[in-house]
């Protein structure tokens, strides 16, 4: 099972160093430990470091969760102005047909950007409970 977990880890760092080093242009990668290779790209607020490997508290996931539970309801979806419609700006489609809420227009965000935080809306409470799954299994 261990062995499982840290394969799932591996492959998830594995993409993500793909897709940071793509949209940034950065040769960073995260390793398996969950460490940025390169220091001055770690976020001022570096979560728990235990035994080598990066630990989120029960607390910062909390946090998080919160974070997700005050946003406005998705889906999200990012639409680019050229790449996905004709006319208009770019901007953050937030809702469905049943329950649409005022888009988003950000300012001075890249493609890479715009779609990044679309992304997250959804992204970010799946990671969520993988976590809480993962932590699980390891009790």
């Amino acid at each position: 099972m261990i062995q499982e977990i840290s394969d799932i880890v591996e492959e998830v760092c594995a993409e993500v160093s793909q897709f940071s080093r793509k949209a940034s242009g950065s040769s960073a990668a995260f390793s398996p430990t969950g460490l940025v290779d390169d220091v001055s790209l770690w976020p001022s607020t570096m979560p728990t470091l235990q035994e080598g490997r990066l630990m989120m508290t029960d607390e910062e996931l909390g946090e998080i969760k919160a974070r997700c539970l005050a946003a406005t309801a998705g889906p999200w979806a990012s639409f680019i102005e050229g790449r996905d419609h004709e006319g208009g700006s770019s901007f953050i489609m937030v809702g469905d047909e049943g329950s649409r809420a005022d888009d988003i227009e950000l300012t001075g965000a890249t493609e890479a950007d715009q779609d990044f935080i679309a992304h997250a809306r959804q992204d970010v409470p799946a990671l969520l409970e993988e976590v809480k799954r993962l932590k699980a299994l390891l009790k």
